[in-house]
């Protein structure tokens, strides 16, 4: 039995029964969204089967083109392990394709992290220039401050490139 990644993305959104309502729908939101976005990919008529991991590792080489975060695309990942975890389980996929984390993804990971450490170290070298002799609670609350006005910034920067 073939199926598409269009059905197995029907059969992994199926609501699952868990405690709290709220948190079940936002979860269930997400998860479609992703999906929807994988199926966007990949394309919804490709068999199942035909997802490898040649084409996973293509997918996180488009997310990180279009600048998802590391831990955005470590959503979507899990998100597809786990549809296919959910057709492997059900008999409907015989093996499972691995999706890991590809050089790419790790490369583009330790550049983030690198990017992060550098304006930590501006922030901090810019508060200590500009007061010399603060206590530690004022450091802090300039720390978070500027943490939070970087925030800010960026967010505005996402919300301009999507419009």
């Amino acid at each position: 039995m073939t199926i598409t990644l269009q059905e197995a993305a029907a059969l992994a959104s199926a609501p699952r029964p868990r405690p709290n309502p709220a948190v079940v729908a936002s979860r269930d939101r997400l998860r479609a969204l992703r999906l929807k976005q994988a199926q966007a990919f990949f394309g919804a008529d490709l068999p199942l089967a035909e997802v490898t991991e040649q084409r996973i590792d293509q997918w996180i080489e488009a997310l990180i083109a279009d600048e998802y975060s590391p831990l955005a695309i470590d959503r979507y990942l899990w998100t597809l392990q786990s549809m296919l975890t959910r057709a492997v389980d059900s008999r409907l996929l015989a093996t499972l394709p691995r999706v890991r984390e590809s050089q790419a993804l790790k490369a583009y990971r330790l550049a983030q992290d690198q990017e992060l450490r550098d304006r930590i170290a501006k922030r901090r070298a810019a508060i200590r220039a500009a007061h010399p002799s603060i206590s530690k609670e004022e450091y802090d609350r300039l720390m978070r401050e500027a943490c939070e006005t970087d925030r800010k910034a960026r967010r505005a920067k996402r919300s301009q490139q999507s419009a």
